[in-house]
């Protein structure tokens, strides 16, 4: 299975617990500059800590192709839940989509893949678009049970699949994140491929045909070095871009890679 035709490619920048008002005001205005001049099917997202989405947003120009994003969410819709914030707030200040089961935060927060999995569902109640991350741990790895541990993450989404709302999934291999180690070109398409399997049995089960338009993306030590040859691969939709993305030069070309793609299709 294959993505038809490469329609569209999505590169999420996630910077985690870095910046500052100033940083994020600079890169925001050098990205937006740079987005005007990319593929219009190339789209861009920018994940920010919570307590800048107010400011990131309005730091866009008004035409800006530019998606703030936020880095999670709670499971919750209220509660005595401190520190939390709820999607209907993320829905209420305009933020469209939020990643949901990022490595860091299950490890941190102990999440299993039910929690993972209600946090999206969450999500697309209030209107909000879950990037779902999913990725086996360096142990899973080694016993060669990825395409398993895979398998069973995304028959956990099955819920979040068949809504009627979109959803992304992103691939990150846990043992991969921030470690500067990739995983060779023809396991990442591999695992593409098991989860695309996953979810068209899901939506065949389901009688749904959406399952093609949920798009796969690849997170785990991209670089504007690797980054062309892991958007060529077959089901790769896009990326989540870590520390490579937090230098905006480096986010631009990695963009404007994934534009020239786009471009010759």
């Amino acid at each position: 299975m294959h993505r038809p035709d490469m329609r569209s490619l999505t590169l999420i920048a996630n910077h985690k617990l870095h910046g500052s008002r100033e940083s994020l005001t600079a890169y925001i205005h050098a990205l937006d500059a740079a987005c005007a001049t990319l593929s219009d099917q190339l789209q861009i997202m920018l994940a920010v800590p919570h307590v800048f989405l107010s400011h990131a947003m309005s730091a866009r120009a008004a035409a800006s192709r530019l998606h703030i994003t936020s880095q999670d969410v709670s499971q919750h819709a209220h509660g005595a839940y401190t520190g939390e914030i709820s999607s209907a707030m993320l829905a209420g200040i305009g933020v469209t989509h939020t990643l949901v089961g990022h490595s860091e935060t299950r490890s941190r927060l102990a999440l299993d893949d039910g929690a993972v999995a209600r946090t999206a569902l969450q999500a697309q109640a209030s209107g909000v678009t879950p990037i779902v991350c999913i990725g086996e741990n360096l142990g899973d790895y080694d016993a060669g049970n990825t395409h398993s541990v895979l398998s069973k993450q995304v028959e956990s989404l099955r819920e979040v699949i068949a809504a009627q709302h979109p959803c992304l999934i992103a691939y990150e291999p846990r043992w991969a994140i921030g470690s500067g180690k990739t995983p060779l070109m023809q396991e990442i398409a591999g695992a593409h491929s098991v989860i695309r399997r996953a979810i068209h049995n899901i939506c065949d089960g389901e009688k749904l045909a959406r399952d093609s338009a949920i798009p796969l993306l690849y997170g785990g030590s991209v670089t504007p070095a690797n980054v062309h040859e892991i958007l060529a691969l077959p089901e790769v939709g896009g990326a989540l871009i870590g520390s490579a993305s937090l230098e905006v030069s480096s986010m631009i070309a990695m963009a404007s890679a994934a534009s020239a793609l786009l471009e010759r299709k």
